[in-house]
């Protein structure tokens, strides 16, 4: 036995559960199964145990060892997973209190926005209809394509100036838009119309711009609150040079223009597609001293009442309308007339005996018309200048 030992590998410090094969038998058992001894000799080599084709066993420290490094990634990977699923939970109910508390704590704004929004409801459109309903009739501010619906929606939805439904200057800007899109019917104007960049007339600007109207052109004078004083038409210039071709108004004078009571001064002419009457709300400019209308395609019927209240009313221009009416008996009340012209249309009949109470009248002129009848002699006045009263 002993002789075996040196004869073979006596380094190897294993021990072995195999028997000696005999000769004889032929018989593979496999690999044999070593059991590393925890304090073998550091001397065997690995390429040792190789040669005998044996699986080695870990020691049980290294087999604890491992155990201790899987429980302890075990351990990382389970926190990790808690951690993930703790912030997944957490974020959103924060977020949620966050804003809860958001919403009752931040204190509000020391000033409102200075626009309003650019597509205002509906129901607070009834707010600006309400205010213009004062001078409008509220089934035309109600009815798409009317002078007043576009003005409304104009100074609801597109006016630059936004001005607030409590500026007392707000109606004033929808009146002048009234009067725009009831006298731009057909070709429209020659001058200072919305958008036009060549706008010279009387240094003003085009209308439905974001300037005052007060420096539209016509509005050529307001008084220090901002309200029309003088409004005048007489002319364009069109960026070639004055004429005196109107402005080629086309459409009718809108009732609304009669609540600029502020007006001293009302000048339209030489436009003959301004086809209208004269509306009674004009009787509401009772400050009202210049009247003059001539040379547009006015007519009648001559709404009563109109001149009753222009107490101060110094200049009635009318001349070459198409008044196809009766000379009008109120005229002769306005007592504080000096200039009446009414020459160039087709009034008819009798040259009322009233109008010789007209005692600070210099200019009366009747020509051109189609009168009949004797000259009264009231109109003989002690101020008259001028009479006129030929081809009738």
């Amino acid at each position: 036995m002993s002789d075996n030992m040196e004869e073979g590998n006596t380094s190897a410090p294993f021990r072995t559960n195999a028997y000696t094969s005999s000769p004889d038998i032929e018989e593979d058992y496999g690999p044999i199964e070593a059991y590393v001894k925890d304090d073998y000799d550091d001397d065997v080599s690995v390429e040792e145990i190789d040669d005998e084709n044996v699986n080695i066993l870990p020691s049980s420290a290294e087999v604890a060892r491992k155990a201790r490094s899987k429980l302890k990634l075990y351990s990382i990977i389970g926190s990790m997973c808690i951690l993930v699923t703790v912030v997944a939970v957490m974020v959103p109910v924060g977020l949620t209190v966050l804003k809860t508390e958001t919403k009752y704590t931040q204190p509000p704004t020391q000033a409102p926005s200075v626009q309003p929004s650019q597509a205002p409801t509906d129901l607070f459109f009834t707010d600006y209809v309400d205010a213009f309903a004062g001078v409008s009739d509220r089934t035309l501010i109600n009815t798409p394509g009317t002078a007043q619906y576009r003005a409304s929606r104009w100074i609801y939805n597109f006016d630059p100036v936004r001005r607030d439904i409590s500026d007392s200057r707000l109606l004033q800007r929808y009146i002048a838009a009234v009067f725009y899109y009831s006298t731009s019917q057909g070709y429209g104007w020659l001058d200072c119309y919305p958008g036009d960049v060549a706008c010279t007339s009387d240094s003003k600007e085009a209308w439905f711009s974001s300037h005052d109207e007060c420096n539209w052109f016509g509005f050529t004078e307001c008084d220090r609150d901002g309200h029309v004083t003088r409004f005048v038409i007489l002319n364009n210039q069109n960026g070639e040079g004055k004429s005196y071709f109107g402005n080629n108004l086309h459409g009718t004078l809108p009732p609304e223009f009669g609540y600029l009571t502020t007006l001293t001064d009302l000048t339209i002419v030489m436009n003959k597609n301004l086809a209208s009457t004269i509306p009674l709300s004009f009787s509401k400019l009772t400050s009202l001293r210049r009247l003059r209308l001539f040379s547009n395609s006015l007519e009648g019927p001559w709404n009563k009442g109109i001149l009753q209240n222009m107490t101060d009313l110094m200049d009635l221009v009318l001349h070459g309308n198409n008044f196809n009416i009766t000379l009008p008996y109120e005229i002769g009340d306005v007592k504080s007339l000096r200039s009446l012209s009414l020459a160039g249309n087709k009034f008819h009949g009798d040259i009322p005996k009233v109008y010789g109470e007209l005692h600070r009248l210099e200019t009366l002129e009747l020509q051109n018309n189609e009168l009949t009848g004797e000259i009264p002699p009231e109109l003989f006045l002690p101020n008259l200048r001028v009479l006129s009263l030929e081809n009738n």
